[in-house]
């Protein structure tokens, strides 16, 4: 069973390095905006969004590295 978290993770596999930085640095200013009109799902969703985003680049950058 697909959920968000799942296919959020799953579509940035196809981002090239900048669209993640892009997203991740996209993602933290809109959460902040979230968290500032009191929206604590949606600030959750970009905080997620952005974690993946990282998680993408660090698995890229270990790859890298091997």
């Amino acid at each position: 069973m697909n959920t968000w978290h799942s296919d959020k993770m799953d579509s940035m596999k196809s981002k090239s390095i900048c669209e993640l930085e892009y997203i991740a640095k996209d993602c933290y200013r809109a959460a902040r905006c979230a968290q500032d009109l009191g929206n604590a799902e949606a600030e959750g969703r970009y905080l997620d969004e952005m974690h993946y985003a990282h998680m993408e680049l660090a698995k890229r950058r270990k790859t890298a590295r091997q």
